[in-house]
């Protein structure tokens, strides 16, 4: 009845009577996707997949499981490390270790001698650190997805121009991938984005002396997984760290380094362990002094690199790491519609990070959002379709290192389900990465649902 395409993923199927609309085109479903029973899903090689075939008669408590493939052991954490920018040659170098030698990394970006500060970030979520630019005068933000010579992948306007505001990154909500910010001295305000948009603050608040000549960092500072902000005194060279981005007092506070030396700090991860401590660059004599904890005391890590004297600036990032940190992505993809025209939203939920999917009518393609990242293991998740009525679901599913993952809303048999499989991972949510060919079918866990409603999906005939 449908134009169905065939979509070679695993499926959570729902097995349950239903009845039709009088309409040839038109069915009447349940209005619960599924309560799922604690469920842990592996994946399957390709060669298993091809024998694997759904079992019609499989029912409640009995699940098929799969072997998980090797090739996915976990890796090393992710640790930062530092890089270097010259503003007259608008050269950045990168090293993928914390010591002294030539930079791993060399290329061109942004203009020469222009005045434009350099910043880094993981910017569409591939867990790789790439650089960016920012132009004072015409507050413009020049995002770049890898760390090579070309023009930006990203460019917007933030920020008043010319006003002397200092630009900051940081993952601010957790979602796993770097948005941008801005701090003004002179108010001593922050200004913080959730996407790397053109737009109005997502968040904005006060920390701080205005108009005291401290400058901002950024970092992890508790492991809780989003970025918060904090302020160093170049004057007295103490931190002040907070641990969410409100107002309030430091929840960290200490001296490290020399006063009034004309250091710059800077944060990031130095030993994996998750959390973000500081450091200083001392432009003088181009050294780094970087800490293990932020606390005071004496440098874990000192080494030279690049010239001294050379107005060179600082900048850190996980150069090197790409998909091959860890850890696992995963997006959503709605295949259904309203049958009255109303917009349709597909939504999972994981670690408090949502991903959507929203189908605006029945004969336009479903949005897509980027990859979100989590850490490897057992995850709980929550699905729900709103917009046409409601339906929800919850469950489990087992996430690898290094893999990504596509949840799909569909129709199966006439009846609604979710596949959940994995695709080839891509700096982006995009058609590409949810063609047949590129998913790994997963095992299949049926499940049953009750109750009943008018709420009525047709299929999206629009999937590429």
């Amino acid at each position: 009845m449908f134009n169905k395409r065939f979509y070679s993923l695993g499926v959570l199927a729902l097995f349950a009577p239903r009845s039709c609309h009088s309409g040839d085109h038109y069915l009447k479903v349940l209005n619960v996707l599924c309560l799922i029973a604690t469920l842990m899903l592996s994946i399957i090689s390709p060669a298993e997949a091809q024998q694997s075939q759904p079992d019609p008669g499989l029912a409640g408590g009995t699940i098929s499981q799969m072997s998980v493939p090797q090739e996915n052991a976990a890796t090393a954490p992710t640790v930062k490390t530092i890089g270097l920018y010259n503003p007259a040659t608008s050269l950045f170098y990168l090293r993928n270790s914390n010591t002294t030698g030539i930079a791993d990394l060399t290329f061109g970006y942004g203009l020469p001698g222009a005045g434009w500060l350099p910043l880094a970030g993981d910017w569409n979520g591939d867990g790789a650190a790439t650089i960016s630019l920012y132009n004072p005068a015409t507050s413009l933000f020049y995002l770049r997805n890898s760390n090579t010579t070309g023009i930006a992948d990203i460019k917007f306007g933030y920020g008043p121009p010319g006003a002397g505001w200092l630009p900051l990154a940081g993952d601010w909500n957790g979602d796993g991938a770097t948005t941008i910010g801005l701090y003004d001295p002179a108010t001593s305000t922050f200004h913080l984005r959730n996407s790397n948009t053109q737009g109005t603050d997502d968040l904005t608040f006060s920390y701080g002396p205005p108009d005291a000549g401290w400058l901002p960092v950024a970092g992890d500072w508790n492991g809780d997984g989003a970025a918060t902000i904090g302020l160093y005194n170049p004057a007295t060279s103490v931190f002040y760290l907070r641990n969410s981005n409100t107002t309030g007092i430091a929840d960290l506070a200490f001296g490290y380094g020399p006063p009034g030396a004309g250091w710059l700090p800077i944060a990031g991860d130095w030993n994996g362990d998750g959390v973000a401590t500081i450091g200083l660059y001392n432009p003088a004599t181009s050294v780094f002094y970087l800490r293990n904890s932020n606390t005071t005391g004496i440098a874990d890590l000192t080494f030279g690199y690049g010239p001294p004297g050379a107005g060179w600036l600082p900048l850190v990032g996980n150069w090197e790491c790409g998909t091959n940190c860890g850890g696992a992505r995963w997006t959503v993809y709605n295949q259904l519609c309203c049958s009255n025209g109303a917009p349709l939203t597909f939504s999972v939920t994981i670690d408090s990070v949502t991903r959507r999917s929203i189908s605006s009518n029945c004969s336009t393609a479903p949005t897509l959002e980027s990859f979100a990242t989590t850490s490897a293991g057992v995850k709980s998740f929550s699905a729900t379709l709103s917009g046409c009525g409601s339906a929800s679901g919850s469950g489990s599913v087992t996430f690898v290192n290094n893999a990504c993952y596509l949840f799909v809303a569909d129709l199966q048999g006439g009846q609604p389900v979710i596949k959940i499989g994995t695709v080839n991972c891509s700096s982006a949510a995009s058609a590409s990465t949810l063609m047949e060919s590129n998913a790994t079918p997963m095992a299949i866990y049926p499940c049953y649902s009750d109750g009943d409603s008018s709420i009525e999906f047709l299929k999206n005939s629009t999937f590429p």
